[in-house]
C-alpha cells in the first residue's frame, strides 16, 4: 500500500504487504473502513516508527502478550476473547480508560507472521478499521487506517501518542 511504503523503507521491500488488511464487513456487507461523516466520523491514516536494536522475536513476544498491554499501552488492558491470541481469527478486547470511564476496542487478528507482522481489524462501536505492526530492519512500525470521531482533528495527538507508546513497548521488551 503506498501509504506504508515511505514508512517501511528499503529494508522491508522484500516483505512489504500489498496493503493493510481488509476492513470487516458491516451491516448488509458494507465495508466499515470509510465510516462516513456522520457524527464527525472520518477516515484517518496514521503511521509511526521507532528505531530499535532489540531482536524482532523479543519485540513480537511482548507486543502480542495481550495481558502485558498495560506495561506499554497507556490506560489499556487487553485480553483474548476467542481463539488462543496467537493466530489469525483470534479475537481481542482492549479497554482504554479509568475505572468504568473509557471505551472498548474489539479486534480480530487478520495476519500473524512471527516475528515480523501482526495485523488486526478493529470491529468495535467507536474504533473501526485496520491496524498493523511491522518489526524488522531495526525498526518497529505501527500503522492504522481507522474511522474515528473527529479523525483529522485528533491525528496530530494520535501520532504523538503512538510514537510514545512504541517507545514504551521497546522499554518493556528491554527488561
Amino acid at each position: 500500500m503506498p501509504f506504508l511504503v515511505g514508512m517501511l523503507g528499503a529494508e522491508f521491500e522484500a516483505h512489504e504487504p500489498p496493503e493493510l488488511p481488509s476492513a470487516p464487513a458491516g451491516p448488509a456487507g458494507r465495508l466499515v473502513r470509510g465510516g462516513g461523516r456522520r457524527l464527525g466520523i472520518m477516515p484517518t491514516r496514521l503511521a509511526v516508527a521507532v528505531e530499535t536494536d532489540l531482536p524482532p522475536a523479543r519485540l513480537f513476544e511482548v507486543l502480542t502478550d495481550w495481558p502485558r498491554h498495560p506495561e506499554w499501552m497507556f490506560l489499556t488492558t487487553a485480553r483474548v476473547v476467542a481463539g488462543d491470541g496467537r493466530g489469525v481469527g483470534s479475537e481481542l478486547a482492549a479497554f482504554t480508560g479509568v475505572g468504568r470511564l473509557g471505551f472498548l476496542d474489539t479486534m480480530t487478528v487478520t495476519r500473524w507472521e512471527p516475528p515480523a507482522v501482526v495485523a488486526v481489524a478493529h470491529t468495535g462501536r467507536l474504533v473501526r478499521g485496520v491496524g498493523i505492526f511491522r518489526i524488522g530492519g531495526g525498526r518497529l512500525i505501527w500503522a492504522e487506517e481507522l474511522s474515528l470521531p473527529l479523525g483529522s482533528l485528533v491525528r496530530p495527538a494520535a501520532r504523538l501518542f503512538m510514537r510514545w507508546t512504541l517507545r514504551r513497548l521497546v522499554r518493556a521488551a528491554s527488561g
